[in-house]
């Protein structure tokens, strides 16, 4: 079960289990184009071994649907959430 903190309380650089479905992309992301069948194997090593962290920071406009803002590992965040599995 996930549980969002109350943003006041999270410092730099903790580590938290993100439900991928409260994370949106960085409209300022350079990349436009994720390969489908890359994300695809990529979801597959994920689900194989340990991940690596997704940077997110507080999304400057949360909902109750969108608390985090991707900073780095966007590849990473759709995998995950195309699986169902949560990100660190």
């Amino acid at each position: 079960e996930y549980q969002v903190p109350h943003l006041a309380n999270l410092m730099a650089y903790t580590k938290l289990l993100v439900d991928p479905a409260t994370v949106v992309a960085n409209p300022d992301q350079p990349r436009r184009f994720f390969d489908p069948v890359e994300l695809e194997l990529l979801g597959a090593s994920l689900k194989r071994r340990q991940q690596q962290p997704v940077s997110v920071r507080p999304h400057p406009q949360p909902t109750n649907k969108r608390h985090w803002q991707i900073i780095d590992g966007e590849r990473r965040w759709r995998a995950a959430k195309k699986l169902g599995i949560p990100l660190w």
